[in-house]
């Protein structure tokens, strides 16, 4: 036996109708399936281009290591190779308290260690410890030292960092000063653009790269200039053999 169904005006309807109604909503089912699907992964590709940046010109007679990616520190590694003359700096903000006691190695003092282990010969890098707490402080310390003047660097980062690097460097230094700075960005195998979301720890790193730039692009400089109560106790140790 039939089902009936009662319209708005209170004529019966039967199966035929009710299948039609049933197949329109499948097919807008579809539709939206099909659309996220296709929208999805550019929405995911475009959040990961996002935070790329890249000048795209050569490489300078200075490179400065700020990150350590495998990529960063072998791409290091091989322009220092390529020219002999080339000089590597590593910098860094103020050490910590565990720093100052001994109880492990400086940032630069470990990126040192590494580019070592690829070859590079310790004595074509130069270390320059600033004082400061945040990364725009860092740049125009390292800026203005005095053996710092008058040279061009390019900027060895990993991919998801270039915007950043970017803005710390156009907040930080005046146009003339931030022009000796380039940047080149390199990527991981699994930590791309196009193939981030298939790490499981892809999302939090996205995340925290993001949450990194905004606050760079909105806030600017951070206002946070945290006190040491340790730092004439634990005064800044040798660096580690």
């Amino acid at each position: 036996m039939n089902r009936l169904r009662l319209t708005d005006d209170g004529s019966e309807m039967g199966l035929p109708f009710v299948s039609r109604f049933r197949n329109r909503n499948f097919r807008k089912i579809v539709v939206i399936v099909v659309l996220i699907l296709t929208l999805c992964p550019i929405l995911l590709i475009g959040l990961g281009w996002a935070l790329e940046y890249d000048d795209e010109r050569p490489i300078q007679s200075n490179i400065v290591v700020l990150d350590d990616s495998p990529q960063v520190f072998q791409a290091a590694a091989n322009w220092m190779e390529d020219d002999p003359k080339r000089i590597c700096w590593l910098v860094d903000k103020r050490p910590d308290r565990s720093v100052r006691i001994g109880a492990i190695d400086s940032i630069p003092q470990t990126y040192l260690a590494e580019l070592k282990h690829l070859g590079v010969d310790p004595k074509r890098c130069r270390i320059i410890q600033t004082d400061a707490t945040q990364d725009h402080q860092m740049m125009r310390d390292f800026a203005s030292h005095p053996q710092t003047q008058g040279e061009s660097f390019t900027l060895v980062v990993s991919a998801f960092r270039g915007r950043y690097w970017h803005h710390v460097i156009d907040q930080a230094l005046v146009s003339d000063e931030s022009a000796r700075f380039l940047i080149s960005p390199h990527r991981t195998a699994s930590m791309s653009p196009t193939r981030w979301f298939l790490n499981r720890h892809g999302g939090k790193v996205i995340q925290y790269h993001w949450l990194e730039l905004l606050f760079v692009t909105i806030v600017g400089e951070s206002l946070y200039d945290p006190i040491d109560p340790y730092a004439d106790v634990f005064p800044l140790a040798e660096p580690s053999p």
